[in-house]
């Protein structure tokens, strides 16, 4: 199944390449941890039975704790949001976290508003400021329409696969503490900045944003993972400081599009798969 929202980064151009690496190390008694999760396109797909997910933005799970306990009760605040988006109620949506009323506000609300606001924003991109509040503009579709927002149908398929999925919010660190020998680790982190990536694109998802630092400790964990026999896949940036880093890593280099850059020239870019 598809995801419910769209997240800049995401993995489905990748979904292909990522499947021949994974699904063969993947049994049906393996634990598939994805800790850095986002939209979560390739759990989603893979839709294994034995699935962890964990990201450090409390609002992203809880829109998926609520789709996976609420999903009717979810579509039915999302059909008000629907019946009520325009310029002015977007920008009342977007400035809860401004006021105050967000921390007031129950799960569902909560979880119908991160939907909301990434389905009717600038390009779906998911971006907070240096104080953590969402600070992408409105957004504006080609048949000047409203999106579908509400999206039925895929709530309740998404609901029915996430009864089998156990989520955690925090610190990718404690989130593998359990992984063992036969499980497999996907790695979807922020990426290493170059010149075709904006730098809102690589920090904009938390206020504390990303920085090499993490990736040399990414690197010491994944190190650490492949001794006890886990299964590691990770995606990034095809950078000299990524190719150095992980040199003792396996390669698949692919090409994606990108969206998001304000130079249309550099909207295409190369990524790698790394994985032992």
């Amino acid at each position: 199944m598809k995801p419910v929202i769209k997240w800049v980064g995401g993995k489905t151009q990748l979904l292909k390449e990522l499947k021949e690496i994974i699904i063969p190390a993947l049994k049906e008694d393996s634990y598939y941890y994805e800790p850095f999760c986002g939209g979560a396109a390739l759990a989603l797909d893979l839709e294994h039975k034995n699935t962890i997910l964990n990201d450090l933005n409390s609002e992203l799970i809880n829109m998926y704790r609520v789709i996976k306990h609420w999903p009717e009760e979810l579509i039915a605040e999302l059909k008000c949001f629907q019946n009520s988006h325009n310029t002015e109620f977007y920008y009342h949506i977007r400035n809860l976290d401004r006021t105050g009323l967000l921390s007031r506000m129950d799960d569902v609300a909560k979880a119908a508003r991160t939907i909301y606001l990434n389905k009717t924003c600038f390009n779906g991109l998911y971006r907070v400021n240096s104080k953590g509040q969402f600070n992408s503009p409105i957004g504006r579709t080609t048949s000047g329409k409203t999106p579908d927002i509400v999206q039925e149908d895929l709530i309740r398929e998404m609901s029915k696969f996430l009864k089998t999925v156990h989520f955690h919010c925090g610190d990718y660190r404690e989130h593998l503490v359990c992984a063992k020998d036969g499980d497999v680790v996907f790695f979807d982190p922020p990426y290493d900045q170059d010149e075709s990536i904006s730098s809102e694109g690589f920090v904009g998802y938390q206020k504390e944003g990303w920085t090499r630092k993490d990736l040399e400790e990414l690197k010491m964990i994944c190190d650490e993972l492949s001794i006890r026999g886990v299964k590691v896949v990770l995606t990034n940036n095809d950078t000299e400081f990524v190719r150095n880093l992980f040199a003792d890593y396996n390669f698949k280099e692919v090409e994606v599009k990108r969206s998001i850059n304000r130079n249309g020239n550099k909207r295409k870019g190369k990524e790698l798969i790394i994985y032992n």
